[in-house]
């Protein structure tokens, strides 16, 4: 679905015989294009379900959105919002998709869904339980993808989301999502600027759910304030939202940064939970985080699962970085954590500057190592690198490590760099370490 305007009229105009030749009059660019972007916006309301309901299916090309104050629906009206002191305001989403039907948008050429000078929305916004699905599987010429270079521009997808709450992809304020795909060879960056918003996911406050990134697709997804890159949406002084189901696969590639750079939003009354957060196939992952940088930001629970049970070589090979400043890089739940690292999986970096390489400072914890897992780095600059940190006698905490190559893996922790932790490499009320194991440890 895109718009452009008819091209401008030539105007020819009479000469004198020996004058010299005019310059050719000024164009001004179609609105719409790259150098001009227009003000109206997209709105795809379907409810297309039941046995005959098939997928709805809209093709952006070119299309360059940048929304205002004056921007509306064709109908002329706009959507609304009440804060907590009933201040009522009046916006648009540079695109809506709503609904209980299915959507595939495919891209061609270079998109851009610009909400950064309207507060509150999302660029794209993604309301009611119909799947949305981003895609690039044709080529602007129309023929099946089979590869695309990463410097490839086109089949791209460009999302800014407004100050103080949108998701650049998902919710607006305050608004849960769910039910969106990431797929083909589709270039997508969220960015939520200022927002509290997630890049790609739950609105201020708000959950993110069922959110897949898979095929070749390649995602930047840039969290605000206190939302995840991917995942809840964060709200300082109040709730931070949830993120539950969110699934990395097949060749994806994935840089996300945030509060949790995949997971939930931070907020002081309610901090954001991370339930079955995936990544498996050969996907890359680098993922950065104030608090965690895949996992919860604080949040009462975290269950990260990177790889696939029994995997070998020919079946995957995921590579995972994680950064995080405060909270453990991976896991960080304030009262269960659950990490399993299995398959055929490379973990590059996993570090943290105060906490838990991977595990958690608070609460039960259970880490699980095993198959052909290798993880290169794994840091926890002033706590524990796996685990728990500290654990107190008269804590009351669990804190589980299990470490095993089985029969026919091998687990490889520290190989190039040695695990290192500033209490310990590795701490727990329980340590296990099975078969084919090869540990390198150092306290540092």
């Amino acid at each position: 679905l895109s718009t452009s305007a008819a091209p401008t009229a030539e105007t020819r105009e009479a000469t004198q015989a020996n004058a010299p030749a005019a310059d050719p009059a000024p164009t001004t660019p179609a609105e719409g294009s790259a150098e001009n972007p227009t003000k109206n916006v997209i709105r795809v309301i379907n409810n297309w379900v039941g046995d005959a309901a098939k997928e709805l299916k809209i093709r952006l090309s070119n299309v360059n959105i940048k929304v205002d104050d004056t921007s509306r629906y064709a109908s002329g009206g706009r959507d609304f919002y009440f804060d907590e002191w009933y201040n009522c305001y009046y916006r648009v989403s540079a695109a809506q998709v709503k609904g209980t039907g299915n959507t595939k948008i495919e891209l061609d050429g270079q998109n851009v869904l610009d909400n950064s000078a309207c507060e509150y929305w999302a660029g794209l916004n993604k309301k009611g339980n119909g799947n949305l699905t981003i895609t690039d599987e044709t080529s602007d010429t129309g023929e099946t993808i089979t590869a695309k270079e990463e410097t490839e521009t086109s089949g791209s997808l460009r999302a800014e989301a407004g100050w103080y709450g949108g998701a650049a992809i998902g919710g607006n304020i305050g608004q849960a999502t769910d039910n969106i795909t990431i797929e083909g060879y589709a270039t997508v960056k969220a960015n939520t600027l200022g927002s509290e918003g997630a890049g790609i996911g739950g609105g201020n406050g708000a959950k993110g759910s069922n959110i897949t990134i898979q095929g070749h697709a390649n995602v930047t997804a840039a969290g605000g304030w206190s939302g995840a890159g991917i995942g809840g949406g964060g709200q300082d002084g109040y709730r931070g939202g949830d993120a539950e189901n969110i699934i990395i696969r097949d060749y994806a590639k994935v840089t996300a940064t945030g509060e949790s750079g995949i997971g939930g939003g931070f907020g002081q009354s309610k901090k954001g939970n991370a339930k079955n957060i995936v990544i498996q196939g050969h996907a890359t992952v680098d993922a950065k985080g104030s608090g965690a940088a895949i996992g919860a930001a604080w949040g009462d629970n975290a269950e990260v699962t990177i790889g696939t049970a029994g995997a070998t070589a020919e079946q995957e090979n995921v590579h995972v970085t994680a950064t995080s400043s405060y909270g453990a890089a991976i896991g960080n739940g304030a009262k269960d954590t659950k990490v399993t690292i299995q398959g055929h999986v490379t973990i590059q970096t996993a570090l943290d500057t105060a906490s838990v390489a991977i595990g958690s400072e608070d609460g039960n914890v259970t880490v699980n190592i095993k198959d052909n897992a290798s993880i290169n780095a794994a840091t926890g600059r002033s706590n524990s690198s796996i685990g728990g940190w500290k654990i107190d006698s008269d804590s009351g905490r669990k804190v589980v490590v299990n470490i095993d190559g089985g029969e026919h893996g091998k687990v490889k922790l520290g190989e190039n760099s040695p695990i290192t932790g500033g209490l310990d490499a590795i701490s727990g009320t329980e340590v296990n370490i099975g078969n084919n194991v090869l540990l390198k440890i150092k306290q540092s």
